[in-house]
């Protein structure tokens, strides 16, 4: 069994002149909400055992709160590069390219690629929410059958539904 938790990047500062969109921080609103949403996933005994984000500066800020919570160093935190502006693809390839005995993985990444990939392996009521967290698993033993098996719906939670 292989369990996915997709998580969009917390609330981030917009349009800092003179910043590049991959350097954009986080606001402490969005600190604040990362931190509800892994609280409540700790104390519902939520396991996560690798994180994978994108570079950009927001989605690194927002794996670093998870990571803190679960007691990960930094430097544990795998960097794939396709994450930021991704396409379904590069999520496919990301999951693809994770070693088999990592069972469960949280991708942290952006909207819309985050969203589009969500509703290509389960029905959607709404978009990913900022700091928001939909958990798949899978019952699979293997990353590269992750279409040959039906995922099961684990939940979705975001900072709005947590307070």
């Amino acid at each position: 069994m292989k369990t996915l938790y997709l998580m969009r990047h917390a609330k981030a500062s917009r349009d800092i002149i003179g910043i590049k969109d991959i350097d954009r921080p986080l606001l402490l609103e969005g600190i604040e909400g990362t931190r509800r949403v892994v609280d409540h996933m700790k104390e519902k005994k939520i396991i996560i055992k690798h994180i994978v984000s994108s570079p950009a500066l927001r989605a690194m800020e927002t794996a670093n709160v998870v990571a803190h919570a679960y007691g990960f160093r930094r430097d544990e935190i795998l960097v794939y590069n396709e994450l930021y502006r991704p396409d379904i693809i590069a999520f496919e390839d990301c999951i693809f390219s994770l070693p088999d005995d990592w069972d469960h993985v949280m991708l942290v990444s952006h909207n819309p690629g985050i969203t589009n990939f969500a509703e290509s392996l389960v029905t959607m009521d709404e978009a990913m929410h900022t700091a928001g967290v939909l958990s798949l698993s899978f019952p699979m033993d293997r990353w590269m059958n992750l279409y040959a098996a039906l995922p099961v719906y684990n939940f979705f939670i975001h900072p709005k539904i947590v307070a």
